[in-house]
Formats: C-alpha cells, structure tokens, sequence
C-alpha cells in the first residue's frame, strides 16, 4: 500500500484532517480563535492550521503540541467554524472569542467582511 492509497482510506472514512492545537483539544480546552490555510501536502489534508491564539512562540513552532483531527467531526463541534469550507489557500482568520465573528487578516491588517480595516498588526 502507498502512501496515497494510505491518505486515500483516511479520507474515505474521516474527511479532510486539520492540525489543532492540543490547546484546543481535551476538557479544559481553549476555543479555535486562529485558522490559517496553508498548501496541502497530500489527498486528506485540509490546508487548515488551527489554534487558540495563546500559544506562545515556543509552543506554536513544536509539532508535537498538534494533533491530527477530522475537519467535518471539528465543525460538527463548532458550527462557527464551518467558515472554513470556503476559505482559498492563503487565508488567515482571527477573532477575540467565538460568539465574535471571524475577521480575516490581510497585509498584517485584520479586516472584516466588508474589506474595514478593523485593527493593525
């Protein structure tokens, strides 16, 4: 069995996967409040880097602080986040806590669904 043929079973009986923060995962979680879509890298991959916008440096840049999660189950969990089905690669979303909408951070502006500049970075 490939590599493909791996990925290929994986989406047929999860979807696409996203790597989470394991802040984001487990009873005393913190809520998704940064997503930012990057290039796949095979069938089942999401594009979706998703964090609670507390990692401090040291911890965002350690991959053993991710964890691979079905995209759908995710959504399924917090319906706000179904945003992210229509999102291009390149995009970058923000907001401060989940009951507030998702901005989308362009040019090291945060901007939102009307292209108004809302806070610069």
């Amino acid at each position: 069995m490939t590599k493909d043929d791996i990925h290929q079973q994986w989406l047929r009986q999860h979807g696409l996967i996203a790597v989470l923060s394991n802040l984001c995962i487990g009873p005393n979680s913190l809520p998704v409040r940064h997503a930012a879509k990057e290039g796949v890298s095979n069938v089942s991959d999401s594009g979706w880097i998703l964090r609670s916008g507390d990692e401090s440096p040291e911890y965002a840049d350690n991959p053993k602080n991710y964890s691979l999660v079905p995209l759908d189950r995710l959504i399924a969990t917090d319906k706000s986040l179904e945003i992210l089905y229509d999102q291009p690669v390149g995009t970058e979303l923000t907001r401060k806590d989940t009951e507030e909408p998702w901005r989308w951070i362009i040019d090291n502006q945060v901007v939102d669904e009307d292209g108004r500049v809302i806070a610069i970075l």
